[in-house]
């Protein structure tokens, strides 16, 4: 794992290593040899149906937050009206992948997913369990709601979630469109 990581930070020095990767390695290491999962990881950090790079711009977060605003609009007007940023709770979500939320063979299903069609079905999940847990979510305070977020996977059925995540319907071409957004709203200063 050690290894895996440092060949990774000495090749990509902008961003080095990262809290998170310890998670997304030690899960790509069993299922593949030490070489395998460092090349896989190159693949995930730079292949642009993933690109993981991303993640420490803050993309992926805003278009949580435009995902959330298009499929669970009371929700997302209520964590604007208590200032709840995406990147508050889901930080962690994306930077393990949901490694450190879900038992391995759900994981592994997410990631089958995640592998064939990119960061679409993270969000997907991401929107499930705020989904599920919508009703309770909308009654919370600030200070309630973000470690209920932490839990939202809790004491649910794996096989369920995977199915609710993939009732989650939009396009993969809308992420590529938020991406030009938030691009252009980062070359113009506002971000």
């Amino acid at each position: 794992l050690r290894s895996i990581l440092q060949a990774y930070a000495n090749i990509d020095p902008e961003v080095g290593y990262v809290q998170g990767m310890g998670f997304l390695v030690g899960t790509l290491m069993t299922q593949m040899d030490e070489e395998e999962a460092f090349w896989a990881l190159h693949a995930m950090m730079h292949n642009k149906r993933y690109l993981l790079r991303e993640m420490y711009r803050q993309l992926f977060f805003f278009q949580l937050k435009k995902l959330m605003h298009m499929q669970i609009p009371k929700l997302h007007k209520r964590f604007e009206d208590i200032g709840v940023d995406p990147s508050f709770f889901a930080s962690q979500w994306f930077l393990t992948l949901f490694v450190y939320h879900f038992q391995f063979r759900a994981l592994l299903r997410v990631w089958d997913i995640f592998l064939c069609e990119g960061w679409k079905q993270i969000f997907r999940v991401a929107i499930a369990l705020m989904k599920w847990e919508e009703k309770e979510l909308l009654e919370m305070s600030f200070d309630a709601v973000l470690p209920r977020l932490k839990t939202l996977h809790e004491q649910k059925n794996p096989d369920e979630i995977l199915a609710r995540s993939l009732q989650i319907k939009f396009k993969t071409e809308q992420l590529g469109k938020w991406r030009t957004e938030y691009e252009a709203e980062l070359s113009a200063g506002r971000r």
